[in-house]
């Protein structure tokens, strides 16, 4: 997919900083484009401790990091940011009058800035190398997956 128009910043990375980012750019006036390994906005906090209280975000004394990101897309969704996810940029070039980001499944976006708020970068469990299938034979008995209590997440 190729986009027609240009944005005015092409930020790479949906985490809490790429979603801030969205927002001072619509503050000056700026569309944006956001591209995201992730098939969900939130990077980390949003997928590896959504339920994980944060105590250092400035006018929060606590907050949770699903909460946070939730605040964050609130925050941007005035300036309609356009979000490309599950998709990786695999190379920039110069044109004429703009950069051109392609990603990994051939989107094309045409952007005049380009802002990497892409934190630790692309991750995944760190799993053990194994001879054996690891969702088949290891990962049913081995992995539990649950919501902490509210009473755990708290100090």
């Amino acid at each position: 997919m190729e986009y027609s128009s240009v944005f005015d910043v092409a930020i790479v990375g949906a985490g809490p900083v790429g979603l801030f980012t969205v927002f001072q750019a619509g503050m000056l006036g700026m569309n944006s484009c956001v591209i995201d390994a992730l098939d969900i906005v939130g990077g980390q906090c949003a997928v590896l401790y959504p339920e994980k209280p944060i105590y250092d975000i400035p006018g929060y004394p606590m907050i949770t990091a699903q909460d946070l990101v939730n605040n964050l897309k609130k925050q941007a969704e005035p300036f309609a940011p356009v979000y490309i996810m599950g998709q990786f940029v695999e190379s920039i070039s110069e044109g004429p009058d703009c950069f051109v980001l392609q990603t990994n499944k051939g989107t094309s976006v045409k952007c005049r800035a380009i802002i990497v708020a892409a934190g630790s970068g692309g991750f995944g469990p760190n799993r053990p190398h194994l001879t054996v299938s690891w969702n088949t034979k290891i990962s049913p008995y081995s992995i539990t997956y649950l919501k902490w209590p509210p009473s755990r997440t708290k100090r």
